[in-house]
């Protein structure tokens, strides 16, 4: 393995490599998003995850594969002690392939940086719970049609 991570925020792993988001990959990002609708997304979940790349968020990246976006993701602090995963979303056709896994690694590395913090959280669907599950979150609460109608809300946690 190749770790280039303290040196300028690069991690390098099986020939792909998580760099911080910028705008640069906005279309890039779009298209994935599009590529997962409706099965993981929901149409009107659009504009909002590109109103939220448009501010070029903090704590969010995107994974890059032969120099190819095919996955992004990030985390924020819900508090002090919670580190909370935020829009992960994979090439549809890479699902499966530990893409998604290596983000989430990445993530959590990340998070546990803060000693105060405890506790990860995300909010997913029925589609996807099963993928945290297997990285040991637990569903702590689901709600019914709650992106949109036939998409339920799966709150899952992860403690440390």
């Amino acid at each position: 393995m190749i770790f280039i991570a303290d040196f300028c925020q690069v991690f390098c792993r099986f020939g792909s490599m998580i760099v911080d988001y910028n705008s640069g990959y906005l279309n890039a990002l779009l298209g994935l998003f599009d590529g997962n609708i409706p099965e993981y997304f929901d149409p009107t979940e659009k504009a909002p995850f590109k109103s939220f790349l448009e501010k070029e968020p903090a704590h969010y990246f995107v994974l890059l594969d032969n120099n190819k976006a095919v996955g992004a993701g990030g985390y924020a602090y819900e508090s002090d002690t919670e580190g909370r995963i935020i829009w992960l979303l994979i090439d549809r056709n890479k699902h499966g392939k530990g893409f998604g896994k290596q983000l989430m690694n990445h993530f959590e590395s990340e998070i546990k940086k803060n000693d105060a913090v405890n506790l990860i959280s995300l909010m997913t669907s029925q589609h996807t719970d099963k993928f945290y599950e297997k990285l040991n979150y637990r569903t702590t609460r689901t709600e019914n049609d709650y992106w949109v109608k036939g998409m339920h809300l799966y709150y899952m946690e992860k403690q440390f």
